[in-house]
């Protein structure tokens, strides 16, 4: 057992609270790239995919995460939403005004394994992670009761 496995067997609520590079550099380069130098492409291989084998190992654990995307909002989190085994899952715009990364404020929507789509308005990322820890309340409550 890993580390993180290890973390991850105590915990009831994991919220991936970042963006995982879906592809780093096959073969890193350890000096600086020169203008003059002749490269033309830069190989990529595939990452891990953490969140998908959490939601793998997820039992009875809550599991959120979050998708920033630029184009088929509702698409791309539903299907990252079932292939990764989600509770739900935030995804925001990041090409709109306001939302996005360096920014107060965001705008998303939150998908559910119902169907059920919220769309919250522009607000501050603060709001935002209050309502997002109530979805994760009425889960936790929820679990609770069906355990009994």
């Amino acid at each position: 057992m890993n580390l993180f496995d290890g973390m991850f067997y105590f915990c009831w609520v994991y919220i991936s609270n970042k963006i995982n590079v879906p592809a780093c550099e096959l073969y890193p380069i350890v000096e600086k790239l020169k203008k003059a130098d002749p490269y033309t492409s830069l190989e990529l291989e595939r990452t891990r995919d953490i969140l998908g084998e959490i939601g793998r190992k997820k039992g009875d654990r809550i599991l959120i995460g979050f998708a920033a995307e630029t184009e088929n909002l509702i698409g791309n989190a539903s299907k990252k939403l079932m292939e990764k085994n989600l509770d739900f899952i935030v995804v925001n715009d990041v090409t709109k005004p306001g939302a996005g990364f360096g920014l107060d404020t965001n705008q998303v929507k939150i998908l559910y394994p119902s169907g059920e789509v919220k769309d919250l308005p522009l607000m501050s990322k603060e709001e935002v992670s209050e309502l997002i820890f109530d979805d994760v309340a009425k889960l936790l409550k929820q679990k609770k009761i069906n355990k009994h």
